[in-house]
């Protein structure tokens, strides 16, 4: 069953039309990771969890093991939009529809891979973990790449700067939920060979095998030895290839979709050949971080005085230039000049501002007290783009598609559960 209606109740619920803040505490993927363990009987307290509909058909005394599969970037309206597409072949989608349960979530905001990631192998929210877009500011270095820890030159951090602290220490605060799991569960990452970090540190740590893939066949075949391996099993597979085809062509372009069909083949195919009474066992989960938006539009305000006279310096006189990303850019400013740098925000662009009071009493990245993790790093004002994308110096950005803000496209991910057996 796919849950339309879900997805309509958010959007008529929304405060502004266009975006769509997120429902933590409900319909929000940062309690995907809680749920999925919570069937096991393993979710570390405290951690958030969904409603119990988007799961209602699950038998916890079956389960076994949990496939969490995480297709980065394959937001809800490009679910939606393949599988009703009767030229694409999409088997694997459609069984989840037919014999399981798609409920559309919300990303956490920002809608980032950089802040879900954290959310999603910490069960915290960004105002917990810290780690608040691509582009953040690290003294002493200046604006670097989280994603992994680069400058903007692309060298890595501590290559340029060895005295730069680590990016658990210097960019984000949370304990892996691998290090707080039963010890009878055996929990297993699967990730791109090219991450080049056989054991990850930070808010990966602590998985009891990591591996590394070098093609979609080569993880889909992997997935399939450890699901026939007997006893309590979480596993984690991430796959970037639909966010990175969107960003170059974009979500609706025809290379994209087929990218997706071509994963799911791949997956399903080996999924069907799990044998039946362990297949019986496992649980299957297919979400997203974010979607994407085919952004309409640039806005470049390096050549502004009024923003550029406005931010805030290091301790040697060094401007922080804006952070974040261009669906949601963040400002670091001197005393008393928020107003200022609104007022040329929402002069030259159709989007949202927040102030920290404002962003901190509608918890836009949050439900929690903020941490000193989320202190080190929270902006001055936050300015949210409704289509277009805004960015200060360097290059303009050449993506098609886009994501970081609270439009539905961005913001809408797909959570689909079923039983192994019910999809071979």
């Amino acid at each position: 069953m796919r849950r339309d209606h879900v997805a309509r109740t958010l959007r008529d619920d929304a405060e502004r039309a266009g975006y769509l803040t997120p429902a933590y505490g409900d319909y929000c993927v940062v309690g995907a990771p809680g749920t999925c363990l919570s069937v096991l009987d393993a979710a570390p307290a405290g951690i958030p969890t969904l409603p119990a509909d988007t799961y209602r058909d699950v038998d916890h005394a079956e389960v076994t093991t949990v496939l969490f599969v995480l297709i980065d970037g394959f937001g809800y309206d490009g679910w939606c939009r393949v599988v009703d597409d009767d030229r694409r072949r999409t088997d694997l989608l459609e069984r989840f529809e037919r014999h399981g349960t798609v409920t559309p979530l919300t990303a956490a905001f920002p809608s980032e891979t950089a802040a879900a990631l954290p959310s999603l192998h910490g069960g915290r929210y960004p105002v917990e973990h810290g780690l608040l877009g691509w582009w953040q500011h690290v003294a002493g270095v200046g604006r670097v790449q989280t994603l992994p820890y680069l400058t903007e030159t692309g060298d890595p951090v501590r290559a340029v700067a060895p005295e730069a602290p680590p990016a658990p220490k210097a960019l984000y605060g949370v304990e892996s939920l691998y290090g707080r799991m039963p010890s009878d569960l055996r929990t297993v990452l699967f990730r791109p060979a090219a991450f080049d970090d056989p054991e990850p540190g930070g808010y990966a740590a602590g998985a009891d095998t990591y591996v590394g893939y070098r093609s979609v066949d080569d993880l889909a075949g992997a997935v399939r030895t450890e699901l026939e391996r007997e006893g309590r099993q979480y596993l984690f597979a991430y796959l970037p290839q639909i966010d990175a085809l969107s960003h170059e062509v974009g979500p609706r372009a025809d290379p994209t979709t087929s990218r997706l069909e071509s994963i799911l083949t791949s997956l399903h195919r080996e999924l069907r050949r799990v044998d039946p009474a362990r297949a019986g066992e496992t649980l299957v989960v297919v979400t997203a971080d974010h979607g994407h938006l085919d952004t309409d539009g640039h806005v470049d305000l390096s050549g502004n005085d009024v923003v550029r006279s406005a931010l805030a310096e290091t301790a040697d006189g060094t401007r922080i230039p804006p952070v974040g990303s261009p669906r949601q850019l963040q400002f670091h400013l001197r005393d008393g000049r928020v107003e200022d740098v609104r007022r040329v925000l929402e002069r030259r662009v159709d989007c949202l501002t927040f102030t920290r009071s404002e962003y901190g009493t509608r918890g836009l990245f949050g439900p929690a007290e903020p941490t000193p993790a989320f202190e080190r790093s929270a902006p001055d004002l936050v300015c949210v783009p409704r289509t277009e994308s805004v960015w200060f110096g360097g290059d303009d950005p050449d993506e098609v598609g886009m994501h970081g803000g609270l439009s539905p496209a961005e913001m809408l991910v797909p959570f689909a559960v079923a039983n192994l057996r019910a999809l071979q």
